[in-house]
């Protein structure tokens, strides 16, 4: 299989693609910047190219021609924190679908968070209202933007949208099965983490099975 993975240099990206590399699968790490990909990851079945994400032009010239079978996206805001407006998410998966559509791709896995929509009883902890949506609300609002254009505008494309919850961490790579559930949160106790690396390997899980095609899944 080949997979075109954008974002492929940050810290979700490389975890998914040395383990799509460790499945034999072949890899074509979509970048802003070549270089930051230097020594994090080498094999054989790794090609890296630089693209703007930005433009629906320079993400299709690298994605025609190549029998793409899916296109993994990790991309993240270096500043996700910021309380700034901001519209990176939405944007940049427009020029995404747009390339897609011409590359004739059908498959599209994106990372998005838990708590893009809200309702009365979505279990919302009292300090992620008062803590954490306090400082990300332009960043959920903009993912919020990402995910309505993906389920309402793509209905051509078989997109599966990924929401592990906010704090991801650095742990390590575990065989425990994650839950996962077609909501907003997956239930939990106390503080809900999860690790890039277990991330990158339901990302590369859901390849294999049809259970959630055009769906959003929450994870933990």
């Amino acid at each position: 299989m080949l997979l075109a993975v954008l974002g492929a240099s940050g810290q979700t990206g490389v975890h998914l693609v040395q383990q799509a590399l460790d499945k034999k699968n072949r890899v074509l790490a979509l970048v802003r910047d070549t270089a930051k990909m230097e020594g994090l990851v080498q094999d054989s079945n790794l090609e890296v190219v630089e693209v703007d994400i930005m433009s629906e032009d320079s993400i299709t010239a690298q994605l025609e021609g190549r029998a793409v079978d899916v296109v993994i996206s990790c991309l993240g805001r270096t500043d996700r924190k910021s309380r700034d407006p901001s519209t990176f998410y939405s944007d940049s998966m427009r020029e995404v679908v747009g390339a897609m559509r011409r590359a004739k791709v059908r498959r599209l896995v994106c990372v998005s968070s838990w708590w893009t929509v809200s309702w009365p009883q979505d279990g919302r902890p009292w300090w992620y209202r008062w803590f954490v949506q306090g400082g990300w609300t332009a960043t959920h609002a903009d993912l919020t933007e990402m995910e309505e254009f993906i389920t309402m505008s793509c209905t051509d494309i078989n997109y599966t949208i990924v929401k592990p919850p906010v704090f991801l961490t650095d742990g390590p790579l575990d065989a425990r099965e994650l839950k996962a559930a077609q909501l907003e949160q997956v239930p939990f106790t106390g503080r809900p983490t999860l690790s890039r690396a277990n991330l990158a390997r339901f990302l590369l899980f859901i390849l294999g099975t049809s259970k959630w095609n055009s769906r959003k899944v929450a994870i933990l």
